[in-house]
């Protein structure tokens, strides 16, 4: 193996790069065709799309929560309402599946 090293002079250089004929960039653009140009517009790591799904999800478990208000019981008043099919198993389902969706909307791929 040769391990020397080749130097160009400067002068060298310089006529290289004076010469006409020489190029200096194999990517310059000789033909008239535009240059593309860089795209300057921001992207979001999530489409409109998803966004809206999140907020959708969200509302859902808003509305589970909303669910789940009501009055509870007392050591001097017992309400029965604590045990009722909306408060234990409607409004936690609902708020289940809004966490659910958010997840779907959050993986989903964007439209382009």
């Amino acid at each position: 193996m040769n391990n020397k090293k080749t130097f160009v002079s400067a002068d060298l250089l310089a006529s290289r790069l004076s010469d006409k004929n020489f190029k200096v960039n194999k990517l310059t653009n000789t033909d008239d065709t535009p240059t593309p140009q860089p795209d300057t517009q921001m992207h979001f790591a999530l489409g409109k799309q998803n966004y809206l799904l999140i907020a959708i999800s969200f509302l859902l478990v808003i509305a589970g929560f909303v669910l789940m208000l009501g009055s509870g019981t007392t050591e001097t008043a017992y309400n029965p309402d604590i045990f009722s099919t909306r408060r234990i198993v409607i409004a936690p389902t609902l708020s289940f599946l809004g966490f659910v969706c958010i997840l779907f909307a959050i993986l989903r791929k964007p439209n382009q």
